[in-house]
């Protein structure tokens, strides 16, 4: 039996606040078959500066200690594999230090195997901005139109605001 243990974050770093997978990949890599009957158990103790936000694959959280997820009654073929993820959160008082947790698989008969994955968490990187001031819009102002008033001065308001086509239009509807 060999379990082990990788996450999704890059060169192994994290931030506060940032969400990251642990997957733990438990291959029987004996010649017996693995019922139900034989007990065989993934667990995974994740550090209490992590919150828990998701697992797969049937696991549950242990009664007596809520960071510990266990998945129990696996079965595996000889050769095969499976995989199991918990997807947790960095907490905001994590400290900015490398972080380590273990899988482990056992069953019955108490063989067992651990992996050991590390991830490091650090500082946010500081971001540098100007912020630009907000520009003054400007109030539109009228235009006085002193043309003559009557037919002729709406044609050349229409003209000057709609353009000859416009013009065309108002002269049909109202000339």
């Amino acid at each position: 039996m060999r379990v082990a243990k990788v996450h999704n974050r890059t060169e192994g770093i994290t931030r506060r606040g940032h969400t990251f997978i642990f997957e733990i990949e438990v291959e029987n890599t004996g010649d017996q078959k693995f019922e139900k009957g034989h007990n065989l158990e993934v667990s995974d103790t994740i550090p209490t500066h992590f919150t828990i936000r998701r697992i797969t694959s049937g696991g549950k959280t242990d009664p007596d200690n809520k960071q510990r997820v266990i998945w129990g009654g696996i079965e595996l073929e000889p050769g095969q594999k499976k995989t199991f993820e918990i997807e947790v959160r960095v907490n905001d008082d994590a400290p900015l230090a490398e972080i380590c947790n273990t899988a482990t698989v056992s069953f019955e008969e108490g063989v067992r195997d651990q992996d050991t994955k590390c991830i490091t968490v650090k500082e946010a990187p500081k971001v540098a901005a100007t912020i630009a001031p907000t520009p003054k819009l400007v109030t539109p102002v009228g235009v006085p139109i002193t043309a003559p008033t009557g037919a002729p001065a709406a044609a050349a308001l229409a003209t000057s605001l709609f353009g000859t086509g416009s013009l065309a239009f108002f002269l049909r509807k109202f000339w």
